[in-house]
């Protein structure tokens, strides 16, 4: 059950997208590392492949 209310909650919220942007908006040279069962990391799949650094919308 709460795998299921965090999976919920990501696809309403958008979080890991909104965390990737803000670590992207400020350049973050480190490692991000996503640990997950769940399917939906997929849909971030474009911010997980590209270089960090500012991007146009």
């Amino acid at each position: 059950m709460h795998a299921r209310f965090g999976q919920d909650h990501e696809t309403k919220y958008r979080l890991t997208r909104g965390i990737l942007r803000e670590l992207d908006a400020i350049a973050h040279p480190g490692l991000v590392r996503i640990l997950t069962k769940s399917p939906v990391v997929t849909r971030d799949i474009d911010l997980l492949t590209s270089p960090p650094g500012p991007r146009s919308a």
